[in-house]
């Protein structure tokens, strides 16, 4: 089971960043209070019901943070979105039918350290997407 260690905000591109905390923040405007914990290089969706991270907004870049035991299944640079697999958490999410989900590939996943035992499903974000879209899909995830 691979997993990916962030760096810091400042080691990343700036236009990753950009969109990183555009998300952070659209999600945010949608929320009214559930909780977006900023991290070194990624934002986490915490789940109001079981207090567990339900999704993550993660930057991915060659050179920082640090891969282990490597390599990892995100195959390009850029910002991706991290979707909970197994906790209390996951099966909901996965079971909820929400459309996005399909963007994420079913035997592919990752941890995040240092919580490793976390898995998560995980899609890139594209260049010229809708991030209110995105955002949108997270708010949903995080009332479950």
């Amino acid at each position: 089971m691979s997993s990916y260690q962030t760096g810091r905000f400042s080691e990343y591109s700036a236009e990753f960043v950009n969109v990183a905390d555009t998300l952070s923040n659209l999600l945010q405007q949608r929320q009214t209070g559930k909780a977006v914990v900023r991290f070194p290089g990624s934002y986490s969706v915490i789940s109001p019901n079981t207090g567990e991270t339900a999704a993550k907004i993660l930057i991915y870049q060659q050179g920082v943070g640090s891969q282990n035991p490597g390599p990892i299944a995100l195959r390009n640079e850029g910002v991706y979105i991290l979707i909970r697999r197994n906790g209390n958490v996951g099966p909901v999410i996965q079971a909820s039918g929400l459309q996005m989900l399909s963007r994420t590939h079913p035997n592919e996943d990752i941890g995040v350290t240092p919580k490793r035992d976390e898995r998560f499903g995980f899609f890139p974000v594209m260049a010229g997407e809708n991030l209110q879209q995105i955002a949108g899909f997270l708010a949903q995830i995080s009332f479950l």
